[in-house]
């Protein structure tokens, strides 16, 4: 393929040879670290106009919203109804671990068949064929807690 001619700007290089005498000379990686430090500083500039900007919205979302006198309503709120709820002990389960923590398949299929067998009880269960739903939602929690 034949190469394309193309003119050349005059503003890339001086016409005379005593333009280029007179400038001072300045090294390949000086350039390079004026353009890097150049480009820090524009970097840092932009960086910091961004984060006066999210304070700026985050005050004034926090204006809007009212302050901590709302905080202050709930909290009270919750007081009171630690006030009123006794706390009641329920089994844990702390003996089950999730399967996502578990690496090997050998243990992921023990884990398994130990919940599908003790599902199976939970069905067989008196409390269970009385009221399926909270039965459940009671083996749920102690499952997941």
């Amino acid at each position: 393929m034949p190469k394309v001619n193309r003119k050349r700007s005059s503003t890339a290089k001086p016409s005379s040879s005593i333009a280029s005498t007179t400038k001072s000379t300045i090294s390949k990686t000086d350039k390079k670290k004026q353009r890097h430090s150049a480009w820090l500083e524009k970097l840092d500039h932009a960086y910091t106009v961004k984060k006066k900007q999210e304070r700026h919205e985050t005050r004034q979302t926090a204006l809007q919203k009212g302050g901590f006198d709302d905080m202050d309503l709930v909290l009270q709120g919750l007081d009171a109804t630690k006030e009123t709820t006794a706390p009641t002990p329920s089994p844990t389960g702390s003996h089950l671990v999730s399967l996502d923590k578990i690496k090997s398949k050998n243990k992921k299929k023990n884990a398994m068949l130990q919940d599908i067998a003790r599902f199976q009880k939970v069905l067989q269960h008196d409390a269970f064929k009385n009221d399926p739903l909270s039965t459940i939602r009671q083996h749920v929690q102690n499952t997941f807690k």
